[in-house]
């Protein structure tokens, strides 16, 4: 049997960050080769995700909402 990896949220939303930027920059991509675009790409996702936490999101109780 094939253990399924699960990725931690982190490096999931790093994911989502160089698929949006690869849609993004079309054109870098040639110019530069698709290996060294990759490589900029991973490093351009640690920097924008690298101060993000990912925590679960509370509720706010409905009575402190209609008290504001």
């Amino acid at each position: 049997m094939a253990k399924t990896e699960v990725l931690s949220p982190k490096k999931q939303t790093r994911l989502q960050v160089v698929t949006q930027l690869q849609a993004a920059f079309p054109g870098l991509e040639e110019a530069l080769g698709k290996k060294e675009f990759a490589d900029r790409l991973k490093k351009v996702s640690k920097i924008l995700t690298q101060g993000l936490k990912l925590k679960p999101v509370k509720k706010v109780k409905e009575s402190k909402i209609q008290a504001a």
